[in-house]
């Protein structure tokens, strides 16, 4: 493969430098409106965004490739996965409205994980289980982040 100036690594690398200093520059707005220290506040985490995606895109831009592989298109059936996974991800947000967030994580946890781990549905349901009470002890617990309860209970 001959070395070309415009490659798909290059132009992902510029992609990535684009949307770390859209990031950068949103979390310095956040900065001047809402900062009070420079390693804490809203602006922080956009702003680590940034610099890794700025980082990694100049890494790609300037890297030379070296005996790669072609890119393979997945086949239709890790496309129809890929797909439900999606579909199911959107399902979860509607769910969660009506339903609330533990049952909805529940549900969808364990058909995510019986769909793509292919595992049997009893240890599908508990790793679903094991999943659902992790997340719930460190979002509404420990960082007493409010998800919804739903309306239907």
């Amino acid at each position: 493969m001959k070395n070309r100036i415009i490659s798909e690594r290059r132009i992902g690398g510029l992609i990535a430098i684009f949307f770390g200093i859209l990031s950068i520059n949103e979390a310095y707005s956040l900065y001047r409106q809402y900062g009070n220290q420079l390693l804490a506040g809203d602006h922080t985490f956009p702003a680590l965004i940034g610099i890794l995606l700025v980082v990694v895109g100049f890494s790609l831009f300037f890297d030379r490739a070296r005996n790669q592989s072609k890119a393979v298109f997945p086949s239709k059936q890790i496309l129809l996965r890929s797909s439900a996974v999606i579909a199911l991800l959107f399902i979860y947000c509607l769910l969660m409205k009506w339903v609330g967030y533990l049952v909805s994580t529940l549900v969808i946890s364990v058909i995510i994980i019986k769909f793509i781990g292919q595992y049997h549905l009893f240890l599908s349901v508990i790793i679903g289980c094991i999943l659902t009470a992790a997340l719930y002890f460190l979002f509404v617990i420990f960082l007493n982040t409010p998800f919804p309860r739903g309306t239907l209970f």
